[in-house]
């Protein structure tokens, strides 16, 4: 942990107080919501949709989408890296079938945006490593 002139403990690497003053003010206005449902890609059913429903799906916007979301997919592996190539760590208690890190929001979407302006959605990234 970072230690601070007098010893004291200034914060961990995953926090803000560890970065420069004008990045910790920044507050994002976007939060993503907690306890989102781990499904596997083949517990994905084909999700028959009412016209009413799907009208209203449209009609979100970008937070509320992401207000909506509670399900998180377990993401494909495209590759099969050896991680004694690029890091120090030789083993991993991840199985060879999962992903070392899990995304949420697993899908990302933009609607009902306007041109020319900044949107933000947060990204989280969850080291299944130990």
């Amino acid at each position: 942990m970072p230690l601070g002139p007098f010893g004291e403990i200034m914060g961990t690497t995953g926090t803000l107080a560890s970065l420069p003053l004008d990045v910790q003010k920044y507050r994002s206005h976007v939060v993503a919501p907690r306890n989102p449902k781990l499904v596997r890609h083949n517990e994905l059913d084909t999700v028959k949709m009412t016209p009413s429903r799907f009208m209203f799906e449209m009609s979100l916007s970008t937070e509320q989408k992401l207000a909506n979301t509670h399900v998180m997919k377990v993401p494909r592996k495209i590759e099969l890296l050896d991680m004694g190539d690029t890091s120090l760590q030789k083993f991993s208690k991840v199985h060879i079938d999962e992903p070392m890190f899990q995304p949420f929001p697993s899908e990302i979407y933009f609607q009902n945006f306007q041109p020319f302006e900044v949107y933000e959605v947060p990204l989280t990234l969850r080291n299944n490593d130990k």
